[in-house]
């Protein structure tokens, strides 16, 4: 990576991280008290800050940093971030060393998506213009604060730099790293198609070493609920393939196979629909026959089987947005996607910070 071009990925960290502070705090009062009982007791400008990041999900991560997670659905998220942070020796609010973390992988996703770009195309303008626009995502202002999917996109993001290179111990070492981040966030299991398309075309043993190591990550992520709730639980400990996790999100949030089109989930599908065109638009532009069937795999959970407005948030470990986006600036094009970024950044950090949908 060019100097110059490393410095000024840095400024623009900086400067959107800035930007995105201000309208936290300037932001008035919140909408849903609910997430008070979590907040940081002291009055301090730093602190009336963080405070507003304890909304939504970061509710549950809140605790579960500090004490572990009290009820069986909380130990769906993010199980192998919140047992990171926890585990960090901090006498204060272990809250604050999530956001900590996550702006850290944040910068560091940046800088890996601006080298896995590179090892692709070498193509430092490309390079860095994916790299800024990894930075103003859509995700927004859930990239500067704990939640899981900072910690994900790192790992997939480096993954794949490993196994874009000609190295046997890189191949297997992305395998390590996915794994990782499906005990972080289990719908990036995706990501296996790598290993499943190199199986069926080349037959080779590393490459189903690697997937079963990856396969290792779901039995995992499933086996330590299960003995910490099994047999006693019942109900889902008795299905034939006991997981906490199918059981959760089908029981607490009414995830399914169309579960989430009805009437009253239409503005959530507006609100995602830049993404998922982002993401199509993103399918058909590149020549990378995995990812390509990677992102298809994300776009059709994210339309069909998930409450389609995470899609804003979950979309940070797919590289091909990134890559296009940047065509269209070095063709002189996307000015349409530009302004949407510019009105949806803040617009989104400003809901967030009063507890107002979408999360």
């Amino acid at each position: 990576m060019k100097l110059s071009h490393f410095l000024k990925l840095f400024l623009w960290f900086l400067a959107i991280r800035s930007f995105q502070l201000s309208i936290v705090y300037i932001t008035p009062a919140q909408f849903d008290i609910s997430s008070t009982t979590y907040e940081i007791t002291n009055s301090s400008t730093l602190n009336s800050i963080f405070n507003k990041f304890i909304h939504w999900d970061n509710v549950y991560f809140h605790r579960s940093f500090n004490e572990g997670p009290s009820f069986e659905h909380e130990w769906v998220f993010g199980p192998l971030w919140w047992r990171i942070i926890n585990k960090i020796p901090y006498n204060g609010d272990k809250f604050l060393i999530g956001i900590i973390f996550a702006n850290v992988l944040n910068f560091a996703t940046m800088m890996m998506v601006y080298e896995l770009t590179f090892l692709k195309f070498r193509d430092p303008l490309k390079s860095y213009l994916s790299s800024i626009f990894f930075i103003i995502s859509p995700m927004g202002i859930f990239s500067m604060t704990p939640y899981s999917e900072n910690l994900s996109n790192f790992l997939i993001i480096f993954g794949l730099y490993l196994y874009y290179q000609r190295s046997t111990i890189c191949y297997l070492s992305s395998s390590i790293l996915f794994s990782f981040s499906v005990m972080t966030r289990s719908n990036t299991i995706i990501i296996g198609f790598l290993y499943l398309y190199d199986f069926i075309t080349n037959q080779s043993i590393i490459s189903l070493n690697s997937g079963l190591i990856l396969a290792s990550s779901l039995f995992i992520l499933n086996y330590i609920p299960y003995l910490n709730f099994c047999p006693e639980r019942g109900e889902w400990c008795d299905y034939t393939i006991p997981s906490l996790y199918s059981f959760a999100q089908s029981y607490y949030w009414n995830v399914g196979f169309l579960k989430y089109w009805s009437v009253n989930n239409i503005f959530n599908f507006v609100i995602a629909s830049p993404m998922l065109i982002l993401l199509y638009k993103s399918i058909s532009s590149t020549r990378d026959l995995k990812l390509k069937v990677i992102t298809l795999l994300h776009l059709i959970l994210c339309v069909f089987f998930i409450h389609v407005q995470i899609v804003l948030r979950i979309s940070g470990f797919i590289p091909i947005t990134y890559w296009y986006l940047s065509d269209l600036i070095m063709k002189g094009q996307g000015s349409r996607w530009i302004l949407y970024l510019v009105i949806w950044i803040p617009l989104q950090a400003t809901l967030f910070s009063s507890f107002l949908p979408p999360a």
